[in-house]
């Protein structure tokens, strides 16, 4: 009887031993790797300022456009092509042309400036066809060439007022904060325009002895610009029967 349940235990043993539960087995460690990226088109620096964002040991080397990733593999396979989507050339820059038109309308008809452009002809017959000034007069133009999303600023002496037989200067200012091109580029919007001008008027005296006085007057606006198009911007009054008009006129070139 002892020897039956002696090798009863003994055939216990192995199945008691098959019961217990096996230790897990530790995950094996991540897989470190470096990589060197070569850069064709994007700046060095740039492309390490944007790569922070990734679990990744970066070294750079601007002079030979070199961009070192040293880190877990997957890490830094994401960032290789976040650097190969970054890397493309640059799309051409655009450049805005404005053109900035002064126009002084009066009831007189020796009002001071010279002749307007044939190509503003039709600006004119709508200013007569709302407005009551007889004659329209160019007294200066302006014109700047700017890159997209840039701010430009110009002044003039080049017009001036008739007083009398006297010319006296208008000085004029023009600047905007910014210029950009809209996406499918048909309309140009303008941030920030602001125009100022010191325009001589009479304030007393005679013919031949005229007295005069300066004034200012400004406009201050936002505008969208159809692409080659001349709008009134606005006016800004003179004197009772004079006031000053601004049209501008965008051209999108590259």
């Amino acid at each position: 009887m002892k020897r039956i349940l002696l090798a009863m235990a003994l055939l216990a043993l192995p199945m008691a031993a098959q019961d217990q539960p096996k230790p897990e087995e530790k995950p094996a460690p991540p897989k470190k790797v470096q990589r060197l990226v070569t850069l064709k088109y994007a700046d060095a620096f740039a492309v390490r300022d944007l790569l922070r964002v990734f679990p990744v040991n970066i070294q750079v080397d601007r002079a030979m456009r070199v961009i070192a990733l040293d880190g877990i593999e997957a890490a830094v396979d994401t960032a290789v092509q976040a650097i190969k989507e970054l890397d493309v050339p640059a799309a051409a820059q655009k450049n805005i042309e404005l053109t900035v038109y002064y126009l002084n309308g009066s009831d007189s008809e020796d009002a001071s400036g010279s002749a307007p452009p044939a190509d503003l002809a039709n600006v004119i017959i709508q200013l007569k066809g709302t407005l009551p000034f007889k004659q329209y007069r160019l007294t200066d133009v302006l014109r700047l060439r700017i890159r997209d999303g840039q701010n430009a600023e110009t002044s003039s002496v080049a017009g001036s007022a008739d007083l009398g037989g006297t010319k006296q200067p208008i000085i004029t200012r023009f600047k905007i904060k910014s210029a950009s091109v809209s996406p499918d580029g048909t309309t140009v919007h303008i941030d920030g325009l602001s125009s100022s001008s010191r325009v001589p008027v009479v304030q007393g005296g005679s013919p031949g002895n005229y007295q005069f006085t300066y004034i200012d007057v400004g406009l201050n606006t936002d505008i969208d610009i159809k692409e080659g198009q001349k709008a009134v911007v606005g006016r800004a009054g003179l004197e009772r029967d004079k006031a000053l008009f601004l049209v501008l006129t965008a051209q999108v070139v590259q």
